[in-house]
């Protein structure tokens, strides 16, 4: 009988459900803490800023568009493509970097001797050119950036011809 009684003792259950809580919700919070640290997408840290800085008609064909490009990401970007998306407007040259390669609608900027690292920021002067321009003409612009591990990220503005 005495050994019957010894087995018998053990853990409440209002105990046993104490414990288990406690045990649930400090898992919780170490799931809390350490999960967004291995969840951070690379779109979240890689940020483009693109800000229009003048879109001034020079004569009833030709515009100079200036804009500066920041890098708001965490990693070095490489290469920049500068693309217009309006059908009748051309990218004629760049004016700000001198080394750039143009092809019609598209401007690729290649960095890879000088990286633009996080935080930096470059102008650019394009000379964009037209059959007819028009004072409050819009120009849609896209800039697509390629970091060092390859990765892309895009961003795109309107300019509004003054």
């Amino acid at each position: 009988m005495y050994r019957y009684t010894l087995f018998r003792k053990g853990v409440s259950e209002l105990l046993a459900i104490t414990i288990g809580v406690a045990i649930t919700i400090a898992i919780g919070v170490m799931l809390y803490m350490f999960m967004p640290n291995f969840l951070s997408s690379t779109a979240q840290q890689q940020k483009l800023g693109l800000t229009i800085i003048s879109a001034n008609a020079v004569d009833d064909q030709t515009v100079i568009v200036s804009m500066s490009l920041r890098n708001l990401g965490t990693k070095a970007i490489n290469g920049v493509n500068i693309s217009i998306l309006n059908v009748d407007v051309n990218i004629s040259r760049i004016l700000t970097p001198l080394k750039a390669s143009i092809d019609r609608n598209n401007l690729y900027l290649d960095l890879s001797i000088n990286p633009l690292a996080p935080g930096q920021e470059i102008p650019i002067v394009i000379e964009v050119k037209s059959k007819i321009i028009a004072i409050g003409q819009k120009i849609n612009i896209v800039v697509i950036a390629r970091y060092v591990d390859g990765t892309f990220s895009a961003s795109s503005i309107t300019a509004t011809i003054m």
